[in-house]
């Protein structure tokens, strides 16, 4: 089973080189570069913003890309939480 997960964003990058994260002023140079370490730890593909009818094998891959994609822009996603006893 695959699932397709459309998405429209207007962000366009290049797969030979890791993204430039956006700069905040409350970031230390040490903060800056565990950052671009992290980014470079995510596999390239997820670089470049998903696309419209990109497949995925379940709803966790997605997310998981998804999220990826948004650390690089300096954007975090978040899913609520799966259980009540968990909290929301």
């Amino acid at each position: 089973m695959s699932i397709t997960v459309a998405i429209t964003v207007a962000v366009t990058m290049s797969k030979s080189k890791a993204p430039e994260y956006p700069e905040f002023n409350t970031q230390t140079p040490e903060l800056r570069k565990t950052i671009a370490t992290a980014i470079t730890a995510i596999p390239t593909d997820h670089w470049v913003r998903p696309h419209k009818n990109e497949l995925f094998a379940d709803p966790e891959d997605a997310f998981i890309r998804i999220r990826n994609w948004g650390f690089t822009q300096g954007i975090l996603f978040v899913k609520e939480s799966i259980s009540n006893k968990r909290g929301r």
